[in-house]
């Protein structure tokens, strides 16, 4: 999957440029959103082989979020990333 896009969506803006350049290092093509309406946008633009959720930091929740992702793009792989503080357990 070298070589796949991936989408990172993160609210928080300092946050998912630091881990694009690990990806992109890697061989990844990485494409950044911050926010619902924008990771939907981006997703139907880029078609993203791989989406990762920081479901933490999103206004929308992450189910809605994936449900919303799924519609446009049903093949795509998505990564929910919680943190573990909003974990029930």
């Amino acid at each position: 999957m070298v070589g796949a896009n991936i989408l990172l969506v993160e609210s928080d803006k300092t946050s998912a440029p630091s881990f694009a350049p690990a990806l992109e290092k890697r061989g990844y093509a990485v494409t950044i959103a911050h926010g619902s309406a924008e990771a939907v946008a981006r997703a139907q633009s880029t078609g993203p082989a791989v989406i990762v959720l920081d479901a933490a930091s999103l206004k929308t929740s992450g189910a809605r979020m994936c449900r919303d992702l799924r519609k446009v793009l049903p093949q795509a792989r998505i990564l929910l990333v919680v943190d573990k503080k909003s974990l029930p357990f």
